[in-house]
């Protein structure tokens, strides 16, 4: 009845690295559990497995920055707050890919201090009030490249795309 409760009967290391998306983690430990999953059954069914109580002590829950009481993920927790850190933008980024996509404003970007390519200008005939969602992007040192991103109401593209359409 509740999610993550119950006992444990089996647990696996993993360590993340700095480019995965929340779908490339998806992905990877589902076929990780998938392989684990017969193993686990059958020592469970022999009794070679003993479950053990979780410390409901030790549980954490990320709570929605939108909507405080819940634990779900909605779209507007995709938002981009250039005024936090780069490498926390970067991990929002990789967080909210595939769903909700991490996104912002292309006036936003503009005033963004944190680009690897240092502040742009939109050209003027762009309307700044176009929302861009943020597909994948890396650090270069202490700065993020967005490498594919997707303004309202176009395709996917990638920066020098974005670059040679919308910046002046």
């Amino acid at each position: 009845k509740r999610m993550d409760a119950g006992d444990i009967l089996s647990q696996i290391g993993y360590k993340m690295n700095q480019t995965e998306t929340s779908g490339d983690l998806y992905e990877t430990l589902f076929h990780v559990a998938a392989d684990k999953l017969p193993e686990v059954i059958l020592g469970y069914c022999s009794g070679s497995i003993k479950p053990m109580p979780q410390n409901e002590d030790n549980a954490t829950y990320t709570f929605s920055r939108t909507h405080p009481h819940n634990t779900f993920i909605f779209k507007e927790d995709g938002l981009i707050s250039w005024k936090n850190d780069p490498k926390s933008i970067h991990q929002k980024i990789r967080a909210f890919n595939p769903w909700p996509i991490a996104w912002t404003y292309l006036k936003d970007i503009q005033d963004a201090g944190c680009l690897a390519t240092g502040k742009i200008k939109l050209r003027d005939h762009v309307d700044g009030e176009l929302t861009v969602r943020i597909y994948s992007a890396h650090m270069e040192k202490d700065k993020i490249s967005i490498d594919d991103l997707q303004v309202e109401g176009k395709k996917v593209m990638s920066w020098k795309e974005f670059e040679n359409g919308y910046v002046a």
